[in-house]
């Protein structure tokens, strides 16, 4: 008999705004997971992106996160962004650091982000990408060894990816 092991979320990248703005990672979650009575907020490990020191945040809630995760739950964006990553994003360079503070290319701009060296050593990766929007980079992401740099879904084309039709529209049979 195991005992059970408390489920912990952590987020792969938060906009730079607070909590309360729609545009919040951790406030949505909190809208959509808070009701459950099975769900602690405590179980919520989050980036503190509306701090006005960014490199600070960043580097709080590196010293908080797990040498590695269990399991990491990707989304492949209509851009080809993976957390925060956008493909040409500097911090897909980076071997280091494991949280960063970037400037997206949409709004708002103002971001912190897990980086390839975290996300890349998850123990499980799921991708999910839905849509025909999605389609190109799903193609580059898996057809092609092409510089992780110019689409960031390259970093995990490893893990398991869970696409619909529209998605894996482009992919070679």
């Amino acid at each position: 008999h195991q005992a059970a092991r408390e489920i912990r979320a952590w987020f792969t990248d938060e906009r730079c705004v607070p909590i309360t703005h729609p545009a919040s990672n951790y406030g949505e979650a909190v809208d959509k997971f808070a009701k459950n009575p099975r769900i602690d907020l405590h179980q919520f490990r989050r980036i503190e992106a509306e701090l006005p020191d960014r490199e600070r945040a960043a580097e709080d809630y590196e010293r908080i996160l797990p040498e590695c995760f269990d399991f990491l739950l990707a989304e492949l964006g209509v851009d080809g962004h993976i957390a925060a990553l956008y493909p040409g994003s500097p911090a897909l360079e980076e071997t280091e650091r494991l949280v960063v503070p970037i400037h997206a290319p949409t709004r708002p701009v103002e971001r912190i982000t897990l980086t390839p060296p975290m996300l890349t050593n998850a123990l499980e990766v799921l991708v999910v990408a839905t849509g025909r929007d999605r389609a190109k980079w799903v193609a580059s992401a898996l057809n092609s060894s092409g510089k992780v740099g110019a689409d960031p879904g390259r970093m995990l084309r490893d893990a398991t990816w869970f696409l619909d039709r529209e998605a894996a529209a482009l992919l070679g049979t």
